[in-house]
């Protein structure tokens, strides 16, 4: 029998909910849909930290998910990317003080590989001795730090802003820093993706 009209053979879509990671409590943070789990992969998402967590003193801070597995209806995360606003960054340059921008790229206790975007702002215009000084005391606590923890764990510092305190205590006892915001992270050693099928029960087989 021929096939009516408006018949159509193509796959429908379905449904499937982005998860946050466990580090940032496993919970729903968008609906996407796709024919095939295949094309999830890699797909990315940008929430407002204010968004994530509720808390109004984060909403300077973006972070982007990658989605590196699915299970079922499920597309989970992790964090590939941290973001402060370019108007936070803005607001915090002034005239007659110093702004000096350090980048590297440092090693977790878990083997990720991060690359740290620090903005320092001194309470007065920095000398040569003063900027070498900084940067050299920011790249070693960065370093240090990255190399103790967890991925999943510098990542939650980095994002309710403890990195920063922690790093502005450290360059203080080199020169008149003012403020510190790590402007962005970007997780260079990411995950392999994977997608896990629903579990099938085991056919039963007949009795001879």
């Amino acid at each position: 029998m021929a096939k009516g009209k408006g018949t159509s053979s193509k796959k429908a879509k379905q449904e499937y909910y982005i998860v946050a990671p466990e580090y940032f409590n496993s919970v729903n943070i968008g609906v996407t849909l796709a024919k095939d789990p295949k094309d999830l992969l890699g797909r990315t998402t940008v929430l407002n930290m204010r968004d994530l967590t509720g808390k109004l003193t984060l909403q300077g801070t973006r972070i982007k998910f990658y989605v590196t597995d699915v299970k079922g209806d499920k597309a989970n995360t992790t964090v590939s990317e941290q973001e402060v606003a370019p108007s936070v960054i803005k607001r915090l340059t002034r005239r007659r003080r110093s702004k000096i921008e350090v980048v590297e790229d440092v090693s977790t206790k878990d083997s990720q590989v991060v690359r740290v975007k620090t903005d320092v702002f001194t309470a007065k215009r920095a000398t040569t001795t003063q900027r070498t000084a900084i940067r050299n005391a920011l790249s070693l606590e960065v370093k240090n730090v990255a190399k103790e923890k967890q991925y999943s764990d510098f990542i939650q510092e980095v994002a309710y802003g403890k990195l920063s305190t922690q790093l502005l205590g450290s360059c203080r006892k080199v020169a008149p820093v003012k403020r510190i915001e790590v402007r962005k992270t970007e997780l260079l050693s990411r995950p392999k993706p994977v997608i896990t099928k629903p579990e099938e029960k085991e056919q039963e087989t007949p009795a001879a």
